[in-house]
């Protein structure tokens, strides 16, 4: 069900990456539509005028510098397609007129011809130009009054007489372009729709495909397959998303791994005592109930065996809290040399029974602050895992010493040391080095208490091992004073 569920999801993702391309092509087609027939005309009107504003001020500079440029007009005139006048006016009893010295060009004239002639204008085209005149514009354009001609005028001063440039050009109705523009945007707009839909349908299944592999991996996740591989893509962030969870992946595996070795671990931690439990309970009620020296020590091994069921329990709850932070720091100022004195004399039994000695450099008088019951749990916990694993003299050292403000604690055991690989991992829940058979029971959560209990006070702590000759596990911890309250 779940995994019909995720194929929707991705088929919508899909879907809606198909129609985020489609409606980017109909956008593009009505900004087509909008620029070409809307606003066409205007569009033309426009750079009509700019390129007709653009020759006449080339040609009255060209004028002014050289007025002999004339047979060059009939060529302008042509490759431009605008009629070109250049002109004085005349005095007459109507008022002013332009009726000598006309030299004028059109699109139509052979190269070379020049005509000087009238003008061959309309009063009410030299009444629109002679307006600007008399407003004492230099340069002006405009559109005739019938707003087919784009009109551009110059005032040429240099001489006595002012002439004037006059240039015309046509502008052809926009009805038949637009008519054109329009069929043939009507076709580009059917192609455009065809193509969108397999461009669409192409990149939304190259963009979905990986979402969709990952679905599949995910799904073989989730049924508790840890032999999966997330696929890495040509999409940077795609690769981002499949480097973390392939990581995950191998962190779940190990996590795995680990909880069935913590299950055994704590299997056999568990079975152990309780056989022994109900073994010594049998003798007591069959054999020695009446033999008080025999019920007494048969009595004992069964306190001394519940003792270490409670030690197991107790483990499990301590890194429990620790790790869903409920169990929080209660720092105090406290004497850490005498602490390491008495977390000694409790592994006193480990001397008389087994023959293990621990070696005490302490420095006196060392007050530091941190929270003194947990400091003596990880000081416990990492005097029985040296114990657990040093060497055949039996030897494990405690060295307490100041440096630069902060109490350096080493516990020095005189094992076969850890291996680089290992070093890393000697912290995590249920881990335990495959050195030598263990001496004391444990759950495997020593280190991972000590761990959790270390960050919690912000303290620096770390493992430094020789294969061979042993390894150091090491803290330090603020002095009172560097670290008030």
């Amino acid at each position: 069900m779940q995994g019909k569920n995720l194929n929707k999801k991705f088929n919508s993702i899909k879907f809606k990456t198909w129609l985020t391309f489609f409606m980017m092509i109909v956008l593009i087609v009505i900004l087509l539509w909008v620029f070409q027939v809307l606003f066409y005309n205007s569009f033309y009107r426009s750079m009509k005028r700019s390129r007709v504003e653009s020759l006449g001020e080339n040609l009255a500079k060209t004028y002014v510098n050289n007025p002999s440029f004339w047979n060059s007009l009939p060529d302008i005139a042509r490759k431009n397609n605008v009629t070109i006048y250049f002109f004085c006016l005349k005095e007459t009893e109507s008022g002013k007129e332009a009726a000598f010295d006309i030299r004028h060009a059109v699109p139509n004239l052979s190269a070379g011809e020049i005509y000087l002639d009238e003008l061959d204008w309309s009063d009410r085209q030299f009444d629109e130009f002679y307006a600007h005149v008399e407003a004492g514009e230099q340069t002006f354009s405009y559109l005739s009054a019938e707003e087919n001609y784009v009109i551009y005028g110059h005032t040429l001063s240099f001489t006595a007489q002012d002439t004037y440039l006059y240039i015309a050009s046509y502008i052809e109705p926009g009805d038949s372009t637009t008519q054109i523009l329009s069929t043939m945007l009507i076709v580009v707009t059917v192609m455009c729709v065809f193509i969108s839909i397999f461009i669409a349908f192409f990149f939304s299944g190259q963009i979905t495909k990986p979402i969709t592999d990952f679905s599949k991996e995910a799904e073989k996740l989730a049924s508790g397959n840890f032999n999966v591989k997330f696929p890495q893509d040509s999409y940077n962030e795609l690769n981002v998303l499949s480097g973390t969870l392939n990581f995950a992946v191998e962190e779940m595996e190990k996590t795995e791994s680990f909880r069935r070795e913590f299950i055994a671990n704590v299997s056999h931690d568990l079975r152990t005592p309780l056989t022994m439990v109900k073994a010594y309970a049998e003798m007591i009620r069959d054999i020695s109930g009446k033999n008080d020296q025999k019920r007494t020590q048969h009595a004992q091994v069964i306190i001394d065996e519940a003792e270490r069921l409670n030690s197991l329990v107790a483990d499990i709850q301590n890194l429990s809290k620790l790790q869903a932070g409920t169990d929080a720091i209660q720092a105090e100022k406290f004497d850490l040399s005498g602490l390491c004195a008495r977390v000694i004399n409790r592994f006193g039994v480990m001397n008389e029974k087994f023959g293990y000695v621990i070696e005490k450099q302490v420095q006196e008088n060392v007050e530091v602050y941190a929270d003194s019951r947990k400091i003596e749990q990880v000081l416990y916990n990492l005097l029985g895992n040296a114990i657990n694993y040093t060497g055949a003299d039996k030897k494990v050292y405690l060295i307490l010493a100041v440096e630069n403000d902060k109490a350096r604690v080493i516990i020095r055991d005189t094992g076969k040391g850890i291996a680089p690989d290992e070093i890393d991992s000697v912290w995590d829940r249920y881990y335990r080095a495959n050195q030598v058979k263990r001496k004391i029971v444990g759950s495997g959560l020593g280190l991972s208490i000590v761990k959790n209990i270390l960050v919690l006070h912000d303290a620096e702590y770390g493992v430094e091992s020789e294969v061979g000759k042993g390894t150091d596990f090491w803290f330090c911890l603020p002095l009172y004073g560097s670290k008030n309250k």
